[in-house]
């Protein structure tokens, strides 16, 4: 399909009238004479894609991709960055509300106990099965008035309640 001429010390494709089937010049010179100089059917679209780099252009597509991978990398440590204090806020969150939970359990176990048991001093601890959260409650008298405080804790968040009646 193809004859082969020399060319100042190149070989370089030239065309006959008739391709191999189903082949197009560009085709079949990039095909089989990758990196010589483009023939003269197809020189002018083979020149752009195999014209060397220039000095200055050497290596700038290296110095793209680390540019591009580094703002990548920045970003996705900054998003995971806030994404841990988001689900530790969360959490924390969650475990706020169940020593809220255990101290108002206590609140309530306070005020049977100086409506239904005469219980007017003291204090006392108990916890809820559910979850495992504690409770610490103190009752006081202060003048006509008894005060109960209780502390609620889950894991490491305390939660506290006083009541005057």
């Amino acid at each position: 399909m193809f004859n082969i001429k020399f060319l100042r010390g190149r070989r370089v494709s030239s065309h006959r009238r008739k391709f191999g089937r189903g082949q197009t010049p560009l085709k079949s010179c990039m095909q089989f004479f990758w990196g010589s100089d483009p023939c003269q059917t197809c020189g002018p679209v083979m020149r752009k894609t195999l014209s060397p780099l220039k000095n200055s252009q050497q290596g700038v597509a290296l110095y793209l991709t680390m540019v591009v991978l580094s703002i990548m990398s920045a970003a996705y440590f900054a998003l995971t960055a806030i994404l841990v204090s988001q689900i530790k806020i969360t959490s924390g969150a969650g475990n706020s509300v169940l020593a809220f939970a255990a101290a108002d359990a206590g609140i309530e176990e306070a005020l049977y106990k100086v409506r239904h048991q005469d219980y007017s001093q003291g204090s006392f601890s108990g916890s809820l099965p559910s979850n495992g959260s504690i409770y610490t409650v103190t009752v006081t008298l202060q003048g006509q008035q008894t005060v109960a405080k209780s502390v609620g804790s889950y894991r490491t968040e305390r939660r506290a309640i006083e009541i005057q009646f």
